[in-house]
């Protein structure tokens, strides 16, 4: 089943205002932003694996468990018996409440894909569950937890929003409408103890404790670090909280202080419950369960007989309570936690496990083979998390893998990897993850692994890598030390046996590095399409750019080896793992219409290519794009709109991949893929760069175009498509378009990054005072302080502000035109602006210094850079190719943001043997024309360019500023970054301001420009 929700309609005018692209198109008016939950799951699991992440009891006969796909389960006999509620949802599910016997709440949340905005989930029932309804609230984040006090009054918690910072929502209408409370700090909530109206504690992503006080939320630092993960609270102020490690804190003061009390073992608490001196605490993983009856004082270990991590714990009174977990496991004890019997899932496992170095490398194709296809019950595991808020991260993965088909899913947050360290080699990464100690992250890793072994017992592990070799080959090696199976006394003292799988693999996307594998693009009729198309969905949840599929998939024997018969695409071929046991689903039947559907798919190949090299546009083209979709569902049509918005992205056509998107987010306005190209649409024409790219491709196919193809007349007027669009057009639609998100979606209004774009847009339009509208609400936010420093450099160029936060770069004024021969001994190389005996100003990144120099016609760049230790310098003198890939040398990449819009940018990279590459926004289809000379010394390297301004789209020498990042890459090290903040981390921290001179006075003489002098 789907979610949707109820839709606002804007006025067709609106959509008419945007653009018209056909005459004949069906006028189809843009609707309220995606739906709230995504499209089902590849194959619906057994409801029997479902993760469960929240329980309630009414009272000792009446309870809910509610997890993964939409589950809610219930029992009206202490769970003697537990049985599925139909709900009309099939996203994740964290919370429950009732306040009686027929008034219930759940919440949840989904991800939208590539933008990766979360949408919240809000379930009402007034019949004990027997129906459940959706509240729809669109300006509501992720939740993870509720509290209702009454059937009108309730609280509920979890992601924050650029909307609302706090994360923390009250209703007084029974959930009809909600009002977040205030907060000087953005919070990301993953559990709460909510005792009373107005009171309680919360636990964030980052393991930080905050106090609920009346309507606002107050961060609180207790003394002992540590990352927290649960809390309860009673009405007296006395209170628990939990974390990893068995990190445990008490509180007599509801949270103004905290004591840390012994708990001995190495288990991570994932809740804990109280009432008055009786305590419970359940945790990763789940062998054990701790008690106490004396506030603390002692406690008892009391085996479960499950080893897969239990998520929450509940009590009726001081002897019933219930423990739900991973693989859908229910247990309940009757004696106050002396003993613990399994009501649910008791006894399963995963039959494979899957380890990667980061989520953005997990084979979903493979993921969605084994599990979702073969049935095997299957566990992923992601070394790696960025160092942002973990919630979300692990929400979004979770999500994607169980998308795919999988049981589990566990992003680590140990060891936080920024994306830009990422490029390292692995003695580099263990260096830099131990913080200088020796083998600290890989026994980190490997006691991870080892964990994950013992409580998940796998019969096939599955080593994933990434391109990023560093992280890949510290993920292998941890993965080959925990699979030896040797005794461990950590896992003995967890009550858990050490685990040794019968086959160690390393996961190929290439045959040459397997001998076992399978085709992406072929039938699976469990899946009732291709394993590509069946994940495609998912990816936009790992990832915030598309990739393209791996054609094929293997794999090679790291440890166990493969079975004779490895030729079937199955890497569980030769052991035996039955259907409907332990480790395997039973048997489903293939998807009836999965055939007819793939034939949809394929009859519709040929007009996809064909449209591909149809560049004209306009209405025949844009009833051709709907015709694509014919005969499929929205999830196909979507995706198949997708991929041809992506093709012509590829090709160099961004034009025709907006007119793309529009078209995809006026048929399927309620699917998820309708943000995405909304957002992708508004980045793309606030852009003053890919407007000037498209005026540079506009004039070149121009040039080339034959005589007898020129048309003196103007197309008609019903049909608005014209070939070319001037800056002005392009920022003017953009302006439009936003007002239909303002009213429409105003999560993705709120977004600060399309924010800073709009206000962008809006400054070149002559629109300041409505940009600077768009700006005060991000200087003000809490949960955008990388935005708030860009703000802050408007009001500082404005003279509104005396200081900066972002570091600037001075362009200085070129005298006489450079001679281009890499040695950069002009004196305004030398010296300072204006003749200063200072020193030429320059931006340094890891000992890659550049300066800027500009006059009438050209933008000069020097780069001098330090050789490297150990690096590789080859002599080359053949000839340059254009756009040459320059990953394996020694490089600097500039990024000029000409309009401060932190979002897109000219790229310019040159290596240290004067090799180039360029790229707009990505796009390496713009390819503009400027000149590089270099030379290579014993120590050191140095590059002189010359970029002629009307390649930047300028007709004369800029002035004001540009945003500007520089970062220096060298392979196997991390990229150095001139603001120490790499682009790669996706935060406008990675541009400076690039401060031009003011304007010389013009010369009516000057010469028309020429290319500068070469020796």
């Amino acid at each position: 089943m789907r979610l949707t929700n109820p839709t606002r309609h804007v006025r067709c005018t609106l959509a008419a205002r945007l653009y018209a692209l056909a005459a004949g198109l069906t006028a189809v008016c843009l609707v309220t932003g995606p739906a709230c939950a995504r499209t089902a799951a590849v194959v619906d699991p057994a409801d029997a694996d479902a993760a469960l992440r929240g329980v309630f009891f009414l009272d000792a006969q009446r309870g809910w468990a509610v997890g993964d796909h939409g589950v809610i389960l219930g029992t009206e006999d202490g769970g003697r018996s537990w049985g599925r509620q139909a709900t009309p949802v099939e996203c994740p599910l964290s919370g429950v409440v009732f306040v009686d016997r027929r008034y219930g709440w759940a919440v949840g949340g989904v991800t939208t894909p590539f933008t990766h905005t979360s949408h919240g989930v809000l379930l009402h029932t007034d019949n004990g569950g027997y129906t459940w309804n959706v509240l729809p609230d669109p300006l509501l984040p992720r939740l993870r937890g509720v509290r209702f006090f009454s059937r009108t009054h309730g609280v509920a918690y979890g992601e924050s929003s650029h909307a609302s910072p706090s994360g923390v929502f009250e209703t007084r209408d029974g959930g009809r409408h909600w009002e977040a409370l205030h907060s000087e700090q953005a919070g990301d909530w993953l559990a709460a103890a909510l005792p009373a109206s107005g009171a309680g504690l919360l636990i964030g992503s980052s393991g930080e404790p905050a106090k609920i006080n009346g309507a606002v939320v107050e961060p609180r630092t207790p003394r002992h670090a540590g990352n927290l993960r649960a809390a309860t609270l009673d009405a007296d102020g006395r209170g628990w909280a939990a974390g990893d490690h068995s990190l445990l804190l008490k509180t007599e003061n509801a949270g103004e202080s905290w004591e840390a009390v012994a708990a001995a073992g190495p288990i991570h608490w994932r809740d804990v419950t109280a009432r008055k001196r009786r305590v419970w605490l359940v945790g990763s993983p789940g062998t054990l369960i701790a008690s106490s009856e004396d506030d603390g004082e002692n406690w008892r270990w009391r085996q479960t007989g499950v080893s897969t991590p239990l998520n929450a714990v509940a009590f009726a009174d001081d002897r019933r309570g219930w423990a739900v977990g991973e693989l859908g496991v229910i247990l309940a004890t009757d004696d106050g936690g002396e003993h613990w019997r399994a009501q649910r899932g008791g006894k399963l496992r995963c039959a494979t496990l899957v380890v990667a170095p980061t989520v953005d490398a997990a084979p979903l194709e493979l993921i969605a083979k084994v599990a979702a296809g073969e049935g095997y019950r299957t566990a992923a595991l992601a070394a790696f998390a960025d160092p942002t808020p973990w919630g979300p991260q692990q929400d979004r993965w979770r999500e994607a893998l169980t998308g795919c088909g999988a049981s589990y899913a566990k992003l680590s947050s140990t060891l936080p990897l920024p994306r830009s360290a990422r490029e390292a080699s692995a003695a580099e990464l263990q260096e830099t993850l131990s913080g200088g100690s020796v083998d600290v992250a890989s026994s980190q890793l490997t006691e991870l692994v080892r964990r994950h072994l013992a409580m998940l017992r796998p019969d096939v592990v599955l080593v994933a890598p990434s391109s990023d070799r560093g992280a890949s080959q510290l993920v292998e090696n941890a993965v080959l030390a925990a699979a030896d199976g040797s005794p461990d006394p950590a896992l003995q003292q967890l009550g858990l046996p050490a685990w040794k799988p019968k086959r160690v693999l390393r996961v190929a996307r290439h045959r040459r590095d397997s001998r076992a594998g399978f085709s992406t693009s072929d039938f699976d009729p469990r899946l009732g399409t291709s394993l590509a198309q069946s994940v495609q969905k998912f990816q936009g949840l790992t990832t915030d750019r598309r990739a393209a599929p791996p054609a094929r998939i293997g794999w090679t024997a790291l440890a166990g080896g493969l079975a004779p018969s490895d030729a079937n695409g199955d890497p569980l071929t030769g052991l035996v793992v039955e259907r409907g046991g332990d480790a395997r689903r039973p048997l489903t039947p293939p998807d009836p219409n999965g055939l007819a559907a793939l034939k949809a798919v394929a009859a519709g190949q040929d007009a996809f290519q064909s449209l591909l090299s149809d560049t004209a546009g306009g209405s025949e083209w844009a009833n051709r794009v709907l015709q694509l979709t014919g005969g499929l569902g929205a999830d196909a049509g979507a995706q198949r709109m997708l991929d041809l918005a992506d093709a012509y992205r590829a090709a160099g056509q961004p034009r025709l991949a907006a007119d793309t998107f529009y078209l995809l987010a006026r048929r399927y306005p309620n699917h998820a893929l309708a943000e995405h190209a909304i957002d992708w649409m508004l980045r793309y024409y606030c852009s003053s760069e890919t407007a000037c790219h498209m005026q540079a491709a506009y004039e070149q196919r121009q040039k080339k175009a034959p005589l007898a193809n020129i048309t003196a007349t103007l197309p008609a007027q019903a049909d608005e498509w014209s070939p070319h669009l001037t800056l002005a057009d392009h920022q003017a639609r953009a302006l439009t378009l936003a007002d239909y998100v303002e009213q429409a979606r105003p999560v993705l209004f709120s977004d600060p990054r399309l924010r800073l774009a709009l206000a962008a847009a809006a400054r070149e339009q002559g629109q300041a005072e409505r940009g600077a509208l768009l700006l005060a609400a991000l200087g003000k936010s809490s949960t955008a302080e990388p935005f708030r420093r860009c703000v802050q450099a408007e009001d500082w160029l404005a003279e509104k502000r005396p200081t900066l936060a972002k570091p600037t770069l001075q362009a200085t004024r070129a005298a006489e035109r450079p001679l281009l021969d890499g040695r950069l001994d002009e004196p305004f190389w030398q010296t300072g602006p204006q003749g200063s005996a200072d020193p030429a100003p320059a931006a340094d990144a890891g000992g890659a210094a550049v300066r800027i120099a500009i006059d009438d016609d050209f933008l000069y760049l020097a780069v001098a850079a330090d050789k490297l230790p150990g690096g590789a310098y080859p002599a080359d003198d053949a000839a340059r190719p254009r756009d040459a890939d320059l990953r394996g040398y020694d490089r600097v990449v500039l990024r000029l943001d000409v309009d401060r819009d932190y979002a897109t940018a000219f790229e310019l990279s040159v290596d240290c043997r004067g090799w180039t590459h360029d790229a707009c926004w990505g796009d390496a289809a713009w390819n503009p024309n400027w000149y590089v000379a270099s030379v290579s010394g014993e120590s050191g390297w140095s590059v002189e360019a010359a970029v002629p301004l009307k390649e930047l789209g300028l007709d004369a020498p800029p002035t004001g500023a540009w945003a500007f990042s520089l970062q220096r890459h060298s392979p196997g090290r991390a990229p150095q970054a001139w603001t120490n903040a790499a682009a790669e981390d996706n935060t406008p921290d990675a541009y400076g301001l690039l401060v031009f001179p003011a304007a010389p006075v013009p010369d009516d003489n000057a010469a028309a420009a020429e290319p500068p002098n070469r020796d």
